[in-house]
């Protein structure tokens, strides 16, 4: 069939193709086939969106059969669902003609570093193109120059120089107060304290989303996470690739990628917290054992800053007064509206010169103007 498929000829498969698992997406090389369609019966199966088996399948087709939905209530476990753009754009309303600012939330980004200020730049205009009310920026102030270009962004300078630690803490309680959502980690300074203030933090903040430093400064102390997390009002986001998302669970990364709903799932119900493990085809997951696994995005982005404008789409969404649900809703949202900005952007210029910023600047205006939003 591979052969036939060199030759010209198009490959349908039925259900999956031949030898790709249809729960995890693992491939048996011996009689793999790579198909051009593959009309898959009744509904979506995980191993046609999990790589390596989502290399095989093409583009995929549902095909009803007469089974009906109904069974599927009685099947145990939470379901794992695929993150769809009907779904997406029905869980973002059209602004009301008489909106304010502060309907959308106020952001407080906490990133950056010398050497790493262009990752402070990415959370806040990400979270500003969004739809984000307002957003400020906490940081040292050697920072303060990265923002420049977002003149739309405030900021908050902490002084000192170094790591974030205790003694940031009253500065950053301040910056928190009348602030809808904590967006922190992309670029900080880390040293032996910044965990126990991040774990201050999540715990007076309403609800936040943690990312790259934050998550690697708290996986130094991944027995005290839990319990931190249960002194927040809201359960937190956490949006590790694979690297951090070892570093944070302690699993090796061979074993949470042989099987990335699972490894997800784990991390959720181990830590209390909604955990978006990133990589192609995002998975996403909650403490009730719920997944979701998002098809959108493209190659292009795995490039430099892309998680930062993650971040700062999260906090956008996840500050919003009203809306969708909780923070499982949110992020899987965001995970979309992330992966999906990055796909018009690559429309637009390319895969191969597509850069963080053009997720912000080209995928997102065309995102929402697509939606009407």
């Amino acid at each position: 069939m591979n052969s036939a498929r060199e030759r010209g000829a198009k490959i349908v498969a039925v259900d999956v193709p031949s030898g790709v698992d249809a729960d995890s997406g693992h491939v048996y090389p011996v009689h793999v086939a790579r198909a051009d369609v593959t009309v898959t019966l009744h509904a979506p199966k995980r191993g046609l969106y999990l790589y390596p088996g989502a290399d095989c399948a093409g583009r995929i087709a549902v095909a009803p059969i007469g089974i009906p939905r109904a069974l599927e209530e009685k099947l145990s476990g939470p379901a794992c669902d695929l993150i769809d753009e009907e779904w997406a754009r029905a869980q973002v309303p059209a602004r009301p003609r008489n909106a304010h600012k502060n309907d959308f939330g106020h952001v407080l980004v906490v990133a950056g570093s010398a050497g790493k200020t262009g990752a402070a730049a990415l959370v806040c205009e990400a979270a500003l193109r969004t739809g984000a009310g307002l957003v400020t920026l906490a940081a040292r102030p050697e920072v303060a120059a990265a923002i420049h270009g977002v003149p739309e962004a405030m900021f908050a300078a902490l002084p000192g120089a170094g790591p974030l630690g205790a003694g940031d803490l009253p500065a950053l309680r301040e910056a928190l107060k009348g602030k809808s959502a904590l967006a922190i980690g992309p670029g900080i300074p880390r040293g032996p304290e910044t965990g126990p203030l991040i774990g201050e933090l999540v715990a007076g903040a309403e609800v936040t989303v943690l990312d790259a430093d934050a998550l690697n400064a708290i996986s130094e102390h991944r027995e005290r996470i839990a319990e931190w997390f249960r002194k927040a009002p809201t359960r937190p986001l956490l949006t590790p690739h694979p690297g951090e998302f070892a570093r944070l669970t302690g699993e090796e990364t061979e074993r949470a990628l042989s099987d990335r709903v699972e490894s997800t799932v784990r991390a959720a119900q181990r830590f209390g917290a909604c955990v978006a493990l990133k990589g192609a085809h995002t998975v996403v997951a909650d403490p009730e054992g719920g997944s979701a696994i998002c098809a959108a995005g493209n190659p292009g982005m795995a490039t430099a800053g892309a998680g930062d404008v993650l971040t700062g789409i999260a906090g956008a969404l996840l500050a919003r007064r009203s809306g969708i649900g909780g923070t499982s809703e949110r992020g899987r949202l965001a995970v979309f509206v992330h992966a999906r900005a990055g796909d018009l952007a690559a429309e637009e210029i390319g895969e191969t010169p597509l850069v963080a910023s053009d997720i912000v600047r080209i995928g997102l205006p065309r995102l929402f103007r697509r939606w009407g939003r």
